[in-house]
């Protein structure tokens, strides 16, 4: 689930300026563009940390689904969402991906490939947690 929790708060006394830290998780999928920002000091979890069976069970118990159904169209975003049954279908898709990926990644885990690798394929359907850092 999207989640943002402030982890310090301070005013420096001298000039004013306010610095914030906080914890943020969002869709994996996110990340790139959430880097892209330049002005945020940031701390990220890294899937080449973290064991597969871990991962296979993140992605398992609380996979990231997306809330918005946008329809096919020319631009980066979509408008229009998908009718709720097309919505359900669209879902039920995304989780056979899941599983697909999930099979995928106990495969190359049994042929002794190393997480770097092999968690790559679960991070889709992955939350990830940045601790960030801002003064703007």
């Amino acid at each position: 689930m999207y989640e943002c929790r402030v982890l310090a708060d301070s005013i420096a006394a001298t000039n004013g300026y306010r610095l914030t830290t906080m914890e943020v998780t969002f869709p994996r999928i996110v990340l790139a563009e959430f880097n892209t920002h330049r002005v945020l000091s940031r701390n990220s979890a890294s899937s080449r940390a973290i064991p597969v069976e871990k991962m296979i069970q993140r992605v398992l118990h609380d996979p990231f689904i997306p809330v918005h159904w946008g329809k096919n169209q020319k631009g980066m975003q979509a408008e229009t969402e998908l009718s709720p049954e097309e919505q359900e279908r669209a879902k039920e898709r995304w989780l056979a991906a899941r599983d697909n990926a999930v099979v995928s990644a106990q495969q190359l885990l049994g042929l002794g490939i190393h997480k770097q690798i092999t968690n790559r394929l679960l991070e889709p359907f992955m939350w990830h947690t940045v601790i960030v850092t801002a003064t703007e």
